[in-house]
């Protein structure tokens, strides 16, 4: 008989970790508190509550019997899990403490110079004004870019209202200022088991629009500085100097100039905007069970099959539409059909201030097209069509 399990969210992007629970004859509930996410429709064990509030959680928790709880694809998802963990007896889920130092950006910062990993330097209001070289300012824990300003130059007034936009964004009004380090952005997901590496992906990523917002991302072997490995020994000694549970290391960095490179953000949740689909089309791994494996109770390797020998190459698109506008219909540049397209509203539904519209995988022929550039990537795969409210044909 399927065994009950708790879902720590109801986004689409979750669905892939649904999925993967559900082969292992786990029977699914799912928690959020927007009553027309995806996985509210798809189970009608669904919970329409805030998760970000751990006292919730732990109530629903115990009044319905879960057996295992999953973290979803947000860090208020893990951050809830981490807080109630404990008291269940919930494999797989690191402990409250470990989870801040992560999760926090002041206390990744923190951690990374502890440990001696390369990461951007933390500076004070007043030191933040005598950099030459820019300063970025953040929340100290929000994500997908909410609340991101870069300075370029000392400016009292601008930094002031940074600092503002920041902490408007944070849960806890808190905000941090960093040196400004560019280059090109990738991810690295590294799956551990007794803190020793079982798989790893790397991802380039891309962020056309909104310069804190990834758009357009691929898998690749290594980076132009060949930092890759460096970067998973660098995850490999945080993870064995907090003693991480077996699951996923999840990071953001930046590669510089002469093979810099630079720990942004570090997650053990899943990513969201269906990275864990993205890594399936492009190498057959099934990312969501290796992710979903630790909670239910299950060693990783069990679920690091993978159903292609030789990687193909697909990228991530997420469609952009201009906010406020109608959303019409999707077209492709090119003849070759795309793999899939995930919309996240319907034909005519009103595009939202972040203007995404859906989320799109597309192979792209190598001998054919062979973009060198993000931007061209793009125009080779896809366009939107939308229309103001009004506007006449």
């Amino acid at each position: 008989m399927p065994r009950p399990a708790l879902l720590v969210d109801s986004g689409f992007s979750a669905a892939p970790i649904f999925r993967a629970a559900e082969r292992h004859r786990w029977s699914m509930a799912v928690i959020g508190n927007n009553p027309d996410a995806y996985l509210h429709r798809l189970t009608d064990q669904s919970h329409h509550e805030d998760y970000s509030l751990p006292a919730a959680l732990a109530a629903i928790v115990e009044e319905h019997g879960y057996k295992a709880l999953i973290p979803g694809c947000t860090d208020a998802s893990y951050l809830s899990c981490a807080h109630i963990a404990a008291d269940f007896g919930f494999p797989g889920i690191d402990t409250l403490e470990n989870t801040r130092r992560i999760l926090t950006k002041s206390g990744f910062r923190q951690l990374c110079e502890q440990l001696m990993v390369p990461a951007p330097t933390s500076f004070t209001p007043e030191t933040a004004l005598q950099q030459s070289s820019g300063v970025i300012v953040k929340p100290v824990d929000a994500h997908s870019g909410q609340g991101i300003t870069s300075l370029k130059k000392g400016d009292k007034t601008a930094l002031r209202r940074a600092l503002d936009k920041a902490r408007a964004q944070s849960a806890g009004g808190e905000a941090v200022i960093e040196s400004l380090v560019e280059g090109q952005l990738f991810s690295t997901s590294l799956f551990v088991r007794n803190r020793k590496p079982v798989r790893s992906f790397l991802v380039e990523e891309h962020c056309l629009r909104d310069s804190y917002a990834v758009s357009v991302s691929r898998v690749v072997e290594e980076t132009p500085g060949e930092n890759r490995s460096a970067v998973e020994q660098d995850l490999l000694k945080i993870a064995n100097h907090l003693k991480l549970v077996d699951g996923l290391l999840h990071l953001q960095w930046i590669e510089g100039n002469n093979d810099r490179y630079w720990h942004i953000e570090l997650t053990r949740r899943c990513p969201g905007d269906l990275y864990a689909r993205l890594i399936e089309l492009s190498t057959g791994f099934d990312y969501a069970a290796a992710y979903a494996a630790p909670f239910l109770g299950r060693h990783i390797e069990e679920d690091c099959t993978s159903t292609r020998d030789d990687p193909v190459n697909v990228r991530r698109f997420t469609v952009l539409g201009k906010p406020g506008s109608v959303l019409e219909n999707l077209r492709f540049a090119s003849a070759q059909a795309p793999l899939e397209f995930h919309p996240l509203i319907p034909v005519g539904g009103r595009i939202g201030a972040t203007g995404r519209a859906g989320i799109l995988f597309c192979p792209i022929d190598e001998e054919a097209d062979n973009p060198e550039t993000a931007e061209e990537a793009h125009a080779l795969s896809y366009y939107i069509q939308t229309r103001e409210p009004g506007e006449r044909a």
